[in-house]
């Protein structure tokens, strides 16, 4: 999907599979109040299975921002439509961030997902997004409450992510781990939010580059300008 043209914010995302499908998932949701819900989600497994549980995931999610800008209410209607849709053998993890433009802020849910993170405009870390819920279609009657609101001020740059960059392991068995997806993203702080999506993508497949993508990987970067 590409990324909307918000001013003072510069946004991107890509999805890069591990298969020909991808069970991955990120979108750029449009809600009736004006502000913009950013979605990162992931499947368990990857391949065609998972990649069309995602696209249902991503139809019901474009359907509930219509009717409400509730993201506690909106995950809890995802979860239970996707309850009586998958099996006991999937599950989706999903974050949802909600960007505000005008008040320069957010709010997000997240349906046990990885952390996300904002980081100010020294790279360092000031706010981990984590999981407010179970993932979504185990539990019918799962609860996902909203975070308080996030300011973002100049220079803060919002991460979001799926568990493939971390996760993702050299020859030896090391793994990439958050602590080096943070630092090389802070390294390019400076950059577009496109090329920052791009170096980590380049510095994850550099690290793993004699064994086989084991996992999807998916990034997100939202840049808010002064």
């Amino acid at each position: 999907p590409r990324a909307p043209d918000l001013a003072g914010f510069d946004l991107a995302g890509a999805a890069f599979p591990a298969d020909h499908t991808c069970g991955d998932y990120y979108d750029f949701v449009p809600f009736a109040d004006g502000r913009v819900g950013i979605a990162v989600g992931d499947v368990s497994g990857h391949g065609f299975g998972p990649a069309l549980i995602m696209a249902e995931t991503r139809a019901y999610l474009r359907s509930l921002s219509r009717t409400s800008s509730d993201l506690g209410q909106i995950l809890r209607r995802l979860n239970r439509l996707l309850c009586h849709d998958t099996g006991d053998e999937r599950f989706v993890t999903l974050m949802v961030a909600l960007l505000d433009p005008a008040r320069r802020s957010l709010v997000y849910s997240s349906a046990g997902h990885i952390h996300g993170h904002v980081l100010d405009r020294d790279g360092a870390p000031r706010h981990v997004l984590r999981s407010t819920g179970a993932p979504l279609g185990i539990f019918e009657d799962g609860e996902f409450p909203s975070s308080l609101e996030i300011p973002l001020a100049a220079g803060d740059l919002l991460l979001l992510l799926t568990d493939g960059a971390a996760e993702a392991q050299d020859r030896d068995g090391a793994f990439f781990e958050t602590e080096r997806v943070l630092r090389v993203v802070a390294d390019e702080r400076h950059r577009s939010a496109a090329h920052i999506v791009e170096c980590l993508r380049a510095a994850v497949g550099e690290f793993s580059r004699d064994t086989p993508q084991a996992d999807d990987i998916t990034v997100v970067v939202c840049k808010v300008g002064p």
